[in-house]
């Protein structure tokens, strides 16, 4: 797709992505509690449904439940954004592999997809998070907010990785 290969793309998703890390990273101070000392990411880990009550809990005693759940609101454009902009850096790094080898061109196809995964994945890690946050209390989301979130976080490193190496090697060999 042409879009994906034009710079305005990148730098308007780009823009989107530091824009909206920068308000999800406000929104979180309030939430480093004793019970979540990281914040969000505390209660994206949490695992159980005990962890989540005691972090939600330790929230609404702070008076911050809703900078909770504008944080987590936010993270759908932010996933979205930046999803966008990795997967448009990264098919901006594919079109460099073309005649490097025909293993660096095959991942170049599939790494451009592994951020929109990454993004799905933390849409889904949402969900379940705001259900943590309302009245749901199924024993299933916890362990899928933090599945969810360990696979994001995961694939953003090996792909983020490994176009930098690609990258690197493609800088070495012109």
């Amino acid at each position: 797709m042409r879009i994906f290969h034009s710079r305005w793309a990148v730098w308007l998703s780009g823009a989107m992505t530091f824009t909206l890390f920068g308000l999800i990273s406000v929104l979180n101070r309030p939430l480093e509690t004793e019970a979540a000392p990281f914040g969000i990411l505390s209660l994206q880990w949490a695992w159980t449904k005990e962890a989540a009550r005691t972090i939600v809990a330790s929230w609404a005693q702070s008076g911050v439940l809703k900078a909770a759940f504008w944080n987590i609101w936010l993270d759908f454009p932010f996933a979205l954004a930046y999803g966008t902009t990795l997967s448009v850096i990264f098919s901006r790094v594919c079109r460099m592999l073309k005649g490097i080898s025909a293993t660096s061109s095959l991942f170049g196809r599939y790494a451009c997809f592994l951020p929109l995964l990454a993004a799905f994945l933390d849409m889904v890690e949402n969900v379940a998070l705001l259900k943590m946050m309302g009245s749901s209390d199924g024993p299933s989301w916890p362990p899928i907010a933090a599945t969810c979130s360990t696979a994001k976080f995961s694939i953003l490193a090996i792909s983020i990785l490994a176009v930098l190496l690609v990258w690197i090697r493609y800088r070495s060999s012109s």
